[in-house]
């Protein structure tokens, strides 16, 4: 068992009880039950700081936190419930799902990663798919999780723009569910970066940043999964930003020089050095606009609206950049109500908890149909499947699509090609 770190608990002494944490809390909305408040989880974590609760009979409320971060925002003095939360899974980690567990298998190194996509691939665009699905309406569970499997998937861009020998360098960090699940992510971005005059290079000795493990609250899982990261991506001498194209990536690799540095000292010049480096695709875009925004035409996506990753709004304040980047485009941006409220997805969350995923889920579906968007553009792949397989579910015409496939599809056409090899 992993030992807590008794330091990030302190902040819950701080705890008033007032409650004004409850009304944006997810799960405390469809549950009305203070333990699945944020409150009643700092009082879990007051408990188990002073010994009136066993580890054991604290993770399962401790679990159904989603980890949005909405709670931080709503606190007057300063009490951060959701890093409370994840900081006291290290009492006793939450187990992964048996869905999960497959999936950490599959993303822990690029190789399978690689080969699980092309399968995919294959029962996509093959028509099984449309064969499958309507057989699994009868068997809800199973309907559930096939459902995440997006229809919509696109090869991936086949000629992309040749950089200048002598251009900048950057490092692009492709979250393993967008390889997985939405390959075509990981190109366009690539295609984007090149377009603006940067050599991409993407290293291809990891697996998962470790982001699933990091919300379990399993700390050595999280560490060797950042130190196989870190010997992937090797000197970063060179490397003007480490660019992640899934925004939870962009959380998990920043944390890297706190978590890797406090358990192997060995590591912390190169997690000091890497987390200072790491950018999300959405600020490194935004910080050099004028290099793409010259070419863009209408991706021919009708009225767009963006989706907010919770941990991003909430978590590191990201509101802006996004919104900048998609108001340079020639087309219609609308707003999707709810204040970067959760989608229900969650990581694991969605596997672990359906039900309550689902009843969060429709919040925020219910938000999209409202704003009367055709497109809802994200830059995290668990909110992207979570949110497509909703609006599928309703058979909506609604799309959702990632930021950077949004972007290249907007210049693609404007720029000269080179086949690559």
């Amino acid at each position: 068992m992993n030992k807590p770190n008794y330091g990030p608990l302190k902040n819950a002494e701080k705890c008033t009880h007032c409650g004004y944490c409850l009304p944006v809390c997810p799960t405390y909305r469809v549950e009305r039950d203070e333990m699945q408040s944020p409150r009643g989880r700092v009082s879990i974590v007051l408990a188990l700081m002073r010994g009136a609760m066993q580890p054991a009979a604290a993770v399962d409320a401790l679990s159904h936190c989603i980890g949005c971060r909405a709670c931080h925002g709503a606190c007057p003095v300063g009490v951060r419930p959701g890093k409370l939360s994840l900081a006291a899974r290290a009492f006793q980690p939450i187990p992964s799902t048996r869905l999960g567990g497959w999936l950490h298998r599959i993303t822990d190194s690029h190789q399978t990663t690689a080969v699980a996509s092309r399968m995919l691939d294959f029962y996509v665009r093959s028509g099984l798919q449309r064969v499958v699905r309507p057989l699994l309406k009868g068997i809800p569970p199973l309907a559930d999780k096939e459902r995440l499997i997006p229809s919509h998937r696109p090869k991936p861009p086949v000629f992309l723009p040749e950089p200048p020998p002598d251009a900048p360098t950057v490092a692009l960090l492709g979250g393993c569910m967008a390889r997985l699940f939405l390959p075509h992510v990981g190109m366009s971005a690539r295609a984007l970066l090149q377009s603006m005059g940067f050599r991409v290079i993407t290293p291809k000795g990891f697996g998962c940043c470790g982001a699933p493990h990091r919300e379990r609250g399993d700390k050595e899982a999280f560490v060797r999964q950042a130190k196989k990261t870190l010997d992937a991506f090797g000197a970063l001498d060179h490397i003007e930003a480490v660019i992640c194209d899934s925004s939870v990536c962009t959380i998990t690799a920043r944390s890297y020089d706190k978590a890797v540095s406090k358990r192997d000292g060995d590591y912390a010049p190169i997690a000091k050095a890497f987390s200072s480096k790491v950018m999300d695709l959405t600020e490194f875009l935004s910080q050099h606009q004028p290099r793409w925004q010259q070419a863009a035409v209408d991706p021919g996506m009708g009225t767009l609206a963006y989706q907010d990753h919770c941990q991003m709004r909430h978590g590191l304040g990201t509101y802006a950049e996004p919104r900048n980047l998609l108001d340079a485009l020639p087309v219609a941006v609308t707003e999707i109500a709810g204040d970067g409220a959760c989608c229900g997805a969650g990581g694991e969350y969605m596997m672990r908890y359906p039900q309550r995923s689902r009843l969060i889920r429709q919040d925020k579906l219910e938000a999209i149909h409202a704003s009367g968007a055709q497109t809802v553009v994200a830059t995290n792949p668990g909110c992207m499947l979570n949110t497509q397989a909703g609006l599928e579910a309703e058979h909506s015409p609604v799309q959702v699509r990632h930021l950077a496939e949004v972007l290249w599809k907007s210049r693609e056409n404007l720029l000269p090609r080179v086949k690559q090899s």
